[in-house]
């Protein structure tokens, strides 16, 4: 008998009770994790970004960075995201010591990327029914 992993043996418990959470549990594609932080230059911090154990493909870091970008915008901030080489994501600060606040738009726009479906204001994507 298979027994299926334990985060899917969770969401198929919770789906019987939490219809939105077997609709989004199925869509789980690809998961982005933050493996590392460092600062690059005063403002600039460089987040390493893997996809099972390897670097993630540019083409899922460039949808990261429009997503964060978008919620720099949407809260009147300053600053710029973009993907880089190797599974790179660079964060380009203002004047600021608060660099915690703004490294949690870059894992909130990594959230909206691995749950599009939980994020749809990040995403533009209608939440699934």
């Amino acid at each position: 008998m298979n027994v299926p992993p334990v985060a899917h043996r969770r969401a198929r418990s919770r789906a019987r009770w939490e219809p939105d959470v077997a609709a989004s549990a199925l869509h789980f594609r690809i998961v982005l994790k933050v493996k590392g932080i460092e600062d690059v230059h005063d403002r600039r911090r460089l987040f390493r970004i893997e996809q099972d154990g390897q670097p993630a493909p540019d083409s899922d870091l460039r949808q990261v960075a429009i997503y964060a970008r978008r919620l720099l915008a949407e809260n009147d901030l300053l600053g710029d995201c973009r993907a880089a080489s190797d599974g790179s994501l660079l964060l380009d600060l203002p004047d600021t010591e608060r660099t915690y606040f703004y490294d949690g738009i870059v894992f909130a726009a990594l959230d909206a990327f691995n749950n599009p479906n939980k994020n749809p204001t990040i995403t533009g994507l209608p939440p699934i029914e």
